[in-house]
């Protein structure tokens, strides 16, 4: 399952799509919208200090690799966020410039999957949020596209 009903979740690069790699780390946002009729309770907190699972997939080679992802603090999980029907909030993310630099730097043409997962709903078991897709092209294939 690629997608929980309550929420919508998209990934950008800001002022850019795709995303341009310079050389630097590619820094980007999450949007998690409310998407039910009643308010949701969730652990932003716990979800924006564990970040998210990314996997990153060269356009070119088909090569895949899973990206470490950062501890979680449970402690985090009793403070609870609530968001209301229709209403979005972040989370800021980064892909470190040293795997996008491997897979071909300023020729890169990867495309980031972005998933978020966490305890909902008091439970202690991961629950898919939602997953999204961001594509990183480097300097020069973004001005090969343009």
């Amino acid at each position: 399952m690629d997608r929980n009903p309550d929420f919508e979740v998209t990934a950008g690069c800001k002022g850019q799509a795709p995303c341009i790699f310079d050389g630097r780390r590619i820094d980007f946002e999450i949007s998690v919208r409310n998407v039910r009729d009643s308010s949701i309770h969730l652990p932003l907190e716990f979800i924006r200090y564990g970040g998210p699972y990314i996997d990153l997939h060269d356009n070119r080679t088909q090569r895949h690799l899973t990206l470490p992802s950062h501890m979680f603090d449970g402690a985090l999980l009793s403070n609870l966020t609530v968001v209301a029907p229709g209403q979005s909030v972040s989370i800021s993310a980064s892909i470190d410039a040293s795997y996008l630099e491997a897979w071909g730097g300023a020729s890169a043409d990867v495309t980031a999957v972005v998933e978020l997962g966490a305890p909902l709903e008091g439970s202690t078991e991961f629950r898919l949020i939602g997953k999204t897709e961001l594509r990183i092209v480097g300097s020069k294939a973004a001005r090969r596209q343009g």
